[in-house]
């Protein structure tokens, strides 16, 4: 039997492919919930001035129309896990006609920027989220998780 370290403690691969699915059923939620009258452009753009631009993925867009959902992560180490997300048969079901948009390495200073220019993304996530609850932008879901039928609380790690 193996001995843990007090001192470091490893994510097993597991709980990173489950944060990587929590995090992309958050952005999911996040764009079920409306919110505003506005058309959807598409296109996702950097607003910072920087070396590292957010990667958008290649992944090809349905051959139907649909609504676009955008998320924007700030870890640039996650593109492998949101591909192999976009590949499942559950996400894909899940998506139907609409579009999944995201991009990598997006930092504060963007999601602010755009929140300000009235286009935010659908969701983002790895950000630092006090920032955002001091300035009010971020909306209680509370409600959409206890009304979902994808999300189990119990399926997820406490705090």
């Amino acid at each position: 039997m193996k001995e843990m370290s007090s001192k470091k403690q490893r994510v097993s691969r597991r709980d990173f492919i489950r944060l990587g699915g929590l995090s992309a059923g958050a952005a999911v939620l996040a764009a079920c919930g409306g919110g505003g009258d506005e058309e959807p452009d598409g296109e996702v753009e950097a607003t910072e001035e920087s070396s590292s631009e957010p990667e958008e993925s290649s992944e090809s867009a349905p051959t139907q129309e649909g609504n676009s959902i955008v998320w924007w992560f700030a870890w640039g180490n996650l593109e492998a896990a949101v591909e192999a997300i976009e590949q499942l048969d559950g996400f894909k079901e899940h998506i139907g006609d609409d579009t999944f948009e995201w991009a990598s390495g997006t930092n504060n200073e963007q999601v602010l920027t755009a929140l300000a220019g009235g286009e935010p993304p659908d969701g983002a996530s790895n950000l630092q989220y006090p920032m955002f609850w001091s300035r009010g932008v971020l909306i209680p879901v509370d409600d959409r998780i206890a009304g979902s039928s994808i999300i189990d609380l119990d399926d997820m790690i406490p705090a």
